[in-house]
């Protein structure tokens, strides 16, 4: 529902903005025209709401350059404002100037021109929390940021307070991970870098008083096949409620790189509902491994045969004693391994020939069907290739694609997939472990053992975990919106040949409207991306912080649509929600630069369809005459 909504919302605003403003609570602060001498005027910004400035022309050939400064003494504490901002007609006759300070107080206004006649309003876009001044330092207290450096600056203006000193912006990292700063009152913005910067803005600070914000860091969920290390994730494989409904117990893996260390309980932050829940218990878990492995020893093998066996030989005499492990050697047919002791499996793996062709896809069923009854399984997928079927180079798999995925959805299994050498079918294998909650790794003969042993890590070790369920409501399933907007060079023309405003304007102020349209219990994040791409709003359902994401979108360079629709969806895993979705506006065709980002962005593609994560692109281009 929430989908046909946007579309229709987008559709409708998209093709009215040019010519008509959104019905927000506008006020007229000014209106005349501006010459070369300078006419100035004042007004007054509301402490309670989140106000940007709108300015009308009366034609596409006049131009007006805006100078706002704002300074207020509060006891000990001096704000100073100042920001210079050009409005070219060409670019609209009605543009939105989204980038003010929202200290409250008196602004004044300079305005020059050319016999620009043009009205100014003050326009009231959200509620804002508003902070306590004073000349005591508040405390800005940053939980859960994990030993990610957190740093803070004040939004969008300048302050002189003499006990606020240099350095104090950098904060104290406490033992836990999380970080105190000494600030004085007003509107802040919290910067930190993962994998890319990401922004908290507006954050209230009052004086004499502690303001808490949890802004934990975020699972690194890697997409990149070889990326060991990177992934941070927990892999949850099933929750289970006690009878009495008071206590849940959750069973997890850790990754490689993690797995080797047994996790702390106040390591561990545990939510259910968006609620915190109190974790009373964590063990290793004493239900023994299950784990099915296949290996593909068709034709296309034979020359890696003896170093792929060699591995998997070390990896089935690594895993613990009391794991319960089953052979299926796969070619034109899937043959499981008879054996009553490993021993007789590591001979039987032995004496496996290269031949034939590749049934993947019956493998993975036939895999699957011997799990099915497993408290504790994992299918280890090992292939230099497709299935046969998938190019007709010989008879294949009868199972489709779509019977594989569909089975693997309900299954709930963990597949561990390793792709080997550069023929193997990267995208199946790296969505059958994106889909069931495993790990796809590639690989080729000189880091086989490597990426048996992690893989070893990973899956001889789950924990079990006991926690309080939260006993009152939770706010349920929130949608969750992630906003992706192309800031390159090329959205600074014009939408359409003969229509004023450039794509740039029209998408801020389409999204400015399209903010207030959403449900109020949405989480939304903005996205820009040129080149590089920037989280300037993380997930809030704080509607101003939204509007201030949207106004700090800055002018950029080149297009780089695969790294935008990376990161967002990176950011749409770590959130527990089954109401996800994904908006982009450019202006920009989604191109590859290469073959890994060509696998790179299927493989993301198909990751938003198994995840039911909606995504709609919004193509900012028109007719150019």
């Amino acid at each position: 529902m929430l989908s046909k909504i946007l579309k229709s919302l987008l559709f409708v605003m998209l093709l009215s903005m040019p010519f008509a403003c959104p019905a927000q609570e506008n006020t007229l602060i000014w209106q005349g025209t501006a010459g070369k001498t300078p006419i100035k005027f004042s007004f007054t910004k509301p402490a309670d709401k989140y106000a940007t400035l709108r300015i009308a022309l009366n034609s596409a050939e006049e131009r007006a350059v805006l100078e706002i400064t704002s300074k207020t003494v509060t006891g000990k504490a001096v704000y100073e404002s100042r920001v210079t901002t050009s409005i070219e007609g060409k670019n609209g006759v009605n543009q939105l100037f989204d980038r003010l300070s929202q200290m409250p107080g008196t602004y004044e206004v300079k305005i020059t021109g050319q016999a620009a006649s043009c009205s100014i309003f003050i326009e009231q876009l959200a509620d804002l929390e508003p902070f306590i001044p004073g000349d005591e330092l508040g405390e800005l207290v940053v939980n859960s940021a994990g030993g990610v450096p957190v740093s803070v600056s004040p939004e969008r203006f300048q302050i002189k307070h003499p006990d606020f000193k240099k350095g104090m912006d950098k904060g104290i990292a406490t033992p836990n991970g999380d970080f105190i700063f000494r600030l004085p009152a007003g509107f802040w913005s919290l910067k930190r870098v993962c994998k890319g910067i990401e922004n908290a803005r507006m954050i209230a600070v009052s004086s004499g008083r502690r303001t808490f914000v949890r802004w934990a860091s975020p699972p690194e969920i890697s997409l990149e096949s070889n990326s060991s290390g990177a992934a941070r994730r927990i892999e949850i494989r099933n929750v289970e409620a006690e009878t009495d409904n008071v206590l849940a117990s959750s069973r997890f893996s850790l990754p490689a790189g993690l797995s080797t260390f047994t996790p702390a309980i106040d390591q561990l932050q545990a939510f259910e509902r968006f609620l915190p829940a109190e974790i009373v218990d964590l063990k290793q878990s004493d239900t023994p491994l299950h784990l099915v492995m296949l290996l593909d020893s068709s034709g296309s093998m034979k020359k890696s045969m003896k170093a792929a066996i060699e591995a998997s030989v070390k990896f089935i005499e690594t895993l613990p004693a009391d794991a319960v492990i089953e052979l299926i050697d796969f070619d034109t047919k899937a043959k499981p391994v008879k054996a009553n002791s490993r021993t007789d499996m590591v001979k039987a793996l032995k004496a496996i020939k290269a031949d034939g062709a590749t049934a993947l896809r019956d493998s993975i069923l036939l895999g699957l069907d011997h799990l099915k009854n497993s408290p504790r399984p994992a299918l280890v997928v090992f292939t230099d290739g497709f299935d046969a079927n998938y190019n007709d180079t010989a008879p294949g798999s009868k199972a489709s694609e779509k019977d594989v995925f569909a089975k693997v959805t309900g299954a709930r299994i963990p597949i561990f997939t390793i792709g080997f050498g550069t023929g193997a079918d990267a995208s199946t294998l790296a969505r059958l472990a994106d889909l069931s909650g495993g790990v796809f790794q590639s690989a080729d003969e000189k880091s086989l053992n490597e990426v048996f042993a992690r893989l070893e890590a990973t899956v001889a070790r789950e924990y079990l975990l006991t926690y309080k369920r939260p006993q009152k409501a939770g706010r349920g399933i929130r949608p969750v919106i992630s906003i992706c907007v192309d800031t390159s060079g090329s959205m600074e023309s014009n939408l359409q040949a003969g229509v004023i405003g450039s794509r740039r304007e029209i998408a801020k102020q389409t999204l400015h409207s399209l903010i207030e349209q959403l449900p109020s219990d949405a989480l939304v994040q903005i996205l820009d991306f040129d080149a590089n791409t920037e989280i300037t709003q993380t997930a809030t359902g704080n509607r101003a912080r939204v509007h201030a994401g949207v106004g700090a979108l800055h002018d950029g360079g080149g297009t780089n649509v695969v790294k935008a629709v990376e990161v967002a969806l990176e950011g749409m895993l770590a959130v527990p929600s089954n109401r996800r979705y994904m908006l982009f506006l450019t202006d920009e065709a989604i191109r590859t630069a290469n073959k890994r980002d060509e696998e790179l962005l299927n493989r993301m593609l198909a990751r938003m369809k198994d995840e039911n994560i909606f995504s709609m692109w919004i193509g900012m281009v028109g007719k150019q005459g």
